[in-house]
């Protein structure tokens, strides 16, 4: 019987209740797995659920079919267990036997029903968009079992998605916030799109179903686990028919909160004017009417939604047709107008006529269609009574209007002229009787197609008011008309003369052109100049600046200045003598204020100097102070340019004493027996210190290179023919202004003795000049300083048979410019070729202080 039957069974038979069952119980066994032959208390050992109802049977305890559950791959599986007692031959109870039905498919839509039910009564009385999310993700992720649950709506025209809020159960993040849609990843999003759900079947972490409107995606629901899971199509199916719940339900508290938001600026139109506000979807035609509206109308006053229809029908007869007519065409999309204004009768349910003034914006869409009306009415009946009751005194007023200069006329409903006034007929030129009752642009031609007449023509026929200014095609001259229209038909127009005014306005405004141009050549002058402005208010203490100062401080303009800042960027050594000068100026009768300090600008470290100048401003009655005002003015270049003036001045001053004290001992030096000689001789010098100088005032004092020196002391010395006969190299090395002139004297001596005796005598002889800088002194000898050494190497000279007795006049002046300006030595050695001369100089004497520096450095 067990093994034919169709549905699932099982017997439990004897003593150890071993079990037979079919292929279709396997199940509801333990792990799906076949066991024939196990007992029933090794199958189901925990006592409750199957073996609790064995034991009831058993014991003859009737029992109905009870609904289990069972362990699944797709998710537990529901069977409706009958359990019914088995009895042997002798019909003793010898067993159990187990029937059973499968109920999944009722169960999960039973418990589906009651969840969705309790999701739409969960998210019923919600009064916002994030709490319906939060609740509906609450519900869903608990009844799942999910890690996290967050509904997230999608923004096409952005490309994002956003989650206002999400549940977790701690396992993992929140994940609130906008996120873009390509973190899906394209072909993900692009199934989304199409409808597919992600992570059905899977062993992953989530699953996401999308809801679709019209073909878009418009939302997501995201449900993940931190550990992986398999999502079955039932929970699939579940969550498909959460979000056809869920949707509806936050568009519907979306909507909500926009009208509320709508209420709200509705509202703020009313407070601000006190006047009666209204918002028209256009749309939808719905009109939202706020109680000072409906109060105006005559109605209750309480707030309410109407019909386009409604409005028509309270317009008075008269009004109905232009005023609709006007709203119509304000509000078409051809128009593309953003404002919209008339007044209009309106008749109250109690028969009373008001006048009301209507005063709207319009919004557009991209492509200009229109929206949304937002407005309001006021109630201007007064106005309009008094504008009558100043209609029909027009006569009463006339002289009063003369008098002002107003040009003052009145037309009926054909555009008879019947009323005009002294300025009118005078600007016309023409009387009284010529005019009245005359048809208006019969008489005067010239008014046909200006703007003028097409105005007032429309006043006729619209009758609405109309105020502009134009030139008159009579006078030829601007006036201001203001066209009303009057009771019982026709327009009164008055016009009043505009030529004075307007050509005031045109002075006015090129004044204010002449004042910007003025102003903006005083801010160019200020910034080609490094000018700035500042201006001090000593009673409120505030302090204003120039872009100009700004710059000149260092600080921003947008921050606005600040005195104490100022003040603390002064050098601490100059900060006295400048609080003590202001405290000066405040307190004693002084007008203008000048100073000079240093000044540390912000974000620089070098400091720079500041010159100020200003004029402090007292009250006339009390002689208080009250402003200083002034400029300011960096004035570093001007301070260093006098200082080097002035070193320049003391620099030459000492270089021309020098000059004259090297030509007073060549002078001194030169043997004086010989006239002729002595000459000749002093010239050389003279000439040599001249050669020395020029170089030296070419450079601007500032040294002279080695290489041009040797090469102008050493022309005069050589004949057309004698190029090449002397060499000179070395390194590029610039020679101090001192050491110049004493070696431009020493390498004359050289190169006058070795034209008198030596290489320079014979037309074989060669010199070779050379020099080097020996940057670590004498070999050994730690305290000989650096030097520069220069060698004079004769060859191919006269035979020079011993060196010579005694010391000459020119190795005096070796001695004497070498040895004794520049403390340096002389070695002499006379070679067969000629004389062998070797000159060191200290570096300290010969050479700049910066090349020195540089060669230490690299040392």
């Amino acid at each position: 019987m067990v093994r034919d039957s169709a549905a699932p069974a099982a017997l439990l038979w004897g003593p150890d209740l071993i079990c037979l069952h079919n292929a279709a119980f396997l199940p509801l066994l333990p792990q799906g797995a076949p066991a024939q032959g196990r007992r029933c208390a090794a199958l189901w050992p925990d006592g409750g659920g199957v073996a609790a109802l064995v034991r009831a049977a058993l014991a003859g305890q009737p029992m109905a079919p009870q609904t289990l559950a069972f362990p699944g791959q797709g998710g537990p599986a529901f069977f409706s267990l009958a359990v019914l007692p088995a009895r042997d031959g002798a019909g003793a109870l010898a067993g159990v036997l187990l029937t059973a039905v499968e109920t999944t498919c009722a169960v999960q839509t039973e418990r589906r029903s009651a969840f969705l039910l309790d999701l739409e009564a969960a998210l019923r009385d919600l009064d916002s968009p994030e709490a319906v999310v939060r609740t509906a993700a609450t519900h869903l992720g608990r009844h799942l079992g999910a890690g996290r649950c967050a509904f997230a709506e999608v923004d096409a025209a952005t490309a994002t998605c956003r989650i206002l809020a999400d549940w977790t159960d701690g396992s993992l993040p929140s994940a609130v916030g906008v996120h873009p849609l390509q973190d899906c990843g394209a072909d993900q999003l692009a199934a989304l799109r199409a409808g597919a759900s992600l992570g059905l079947g899977e062993d992953g972490g989530g699953l996401t179903v999308p809801v679709l409107k019209r073909g878009e995606l418009v939302a997501m629901l995201h449900l993940n686990n931190a550990a992986p899971r398999h999502w079955s199509m039932a929970e699939e199916a579940l969550v498909r028919e959460a979000t056809g719940r869920i949707w509806p339900a936050l568009q519907r508290r979306h909507a909500e909160a926009r009208l509320r938001l709508s209420e709200q600026r509705l509202r703020r139109v009313q407070q601000i004017g006190r006047v009666g506000g209204f918002e028209i979807d256009l749309r939808t035609g719905q009109n939202h009417r706020s109680a000072e509206y409906m109060d105006l109308q005559g109605l209750e006053p309480r707030s309410a939604k109407e019909l386009h229809q409604d409005w028509v029908a309270r317009l008075h007869p008269e009004d109905r047709v232009r005023a609709e007519r006007r709203y119509l065409d304000a509000v078409s999309d051809e128009s593309g107008a953003t404002d919209y204004a008339q007044e209009y009768r309106i008749l109250t349910p109690g028969g009373g006529v008001r006048w009301i003034a209507a005063r709207a914006e319009i919004e557009r869409g991209p492509a200009g269609q229109a929206l949304r009306m937002l407005g309001a009415h006021v109630d201007v009946t007064e106005l309009k009574l008094a504008e009558a009751a100043l209609a029909e005194s027009v006569q009463r007023a006339r002289e009063v209007l003369e008098s002002l200069g107003d040009m003052l006329y009145a037309l009926d409903s054909q555009a008879h002229i019947r009323f005009a006034s002294r300025r009118a007929l005078e600007m016309w030129g023409m009387r009284a009787e010529e005019v009245l009752g005359q048809l208006f642009p019969g008489l005067f031609p010239a008014v046909h197609g200006s703007l003028s007449w097409q105005v007032i023509s429309a006043a006729l026929t619209d009758r609405v008011e109309a105020h502009f200014c134009a030139r008159s095609p009579l006078a030829g001259r601007w006036f201001e008309v203001n066209v009303h229209p009057a009771e019982g038909g026709g327009v009164t127009v008055a016009a009043r003369d505009l030529e004075g005014r307007r050509q005031a306005e045109i002075q006015r405004r090129s004044a204010e052109t002449a004042l910007r141009q003025s102003e903006e050549r005083l801010r160019l002058a200020q910034d080609a100049g490094g000018v700035g402005t500042w201006e001090w208010d000593v009673v409120s203490g505030a302090v204003h600046w120039s872009a100009s100062c700004h710059r000149l401080f260092g600080t921003n303009p947008a921050a606005g200045a600040d005195l104490d800042l100022w003040r603390a960027a002064i050098h601490p050594a100059d900060r006295p003598r400048v609080d003590a000068e202001l405290r000066q100026v405040l307190t004693s009768g002084a007008v203008p204020w000048s100073i000079e300090f240093r000044f540390h600008r912000a974000g620089e470290s070098a400091v720079r100097w500041m010159s100020a100048r200003g004029e402090l401003v007292r009250d006339p009655a009390t002689g208080r102070a009250l402003r200083l005002r002034g400029v300011a003015l960096d004035v570093t270049e001007q301070r260093a340019t006098e200082e080097r003036q002035t070193l320049l001045m003391r620099e030459l001053d000492h270089r021309a004493k020098n000059a004259l004290a090297v030509v007073q001992a060549a002078v001194r030096m030169t043997p004086k027996d010989d006239a002729e000689a002595f000459a000749t001789a002093v010239l050389g010098r003279v000439a040599a210190l001249a050669r020395a100088h020029t170089l030296l005032a070419e450079g601007r004092w500032d040294g002279v290179a080695l290489h041009d020196l040797v090469a102008g002391e050493m022309a005069p010395f050589l004949t057309p023919e004698g190029e090449g006969r002397v060499t000179a190299s070395g390194p590029s090395v610039m020679i101090a202004p001192t050491a110049a002139q004493a070696l431009a004297m020493a390498l004359h001596e050289l190169a006058t003795n070795a034209t008198k005796h030596g290489a320079l005598s014979v037309s074989e002889g060669r010199i070779d000049l050379s020099w080097r800088l020996d940057a670590r002194g004498a070999p050994g000898r730690d305290d000989v300083p650096r030097q520069l050494v220069l060698r004079w190497l004769e060859r191919g000279g006269p035979p020079v048979a011993a060196p010579p007795q005694r010391l000459g006049f020119g190795s005096r002046v070796l001695e004497a410019t070498i040895a004794g300006q520049l403390g340096g030595r002389i070695v002499l050695h006379w070679r067969g070729g000629g004389l062998d001369c070797e000159m060191r100089v200290p570096l300290s004497r010969a050479l700049l202080p910066d090349l020195e520096q540089r060669l230490r450095t690299r040392d």
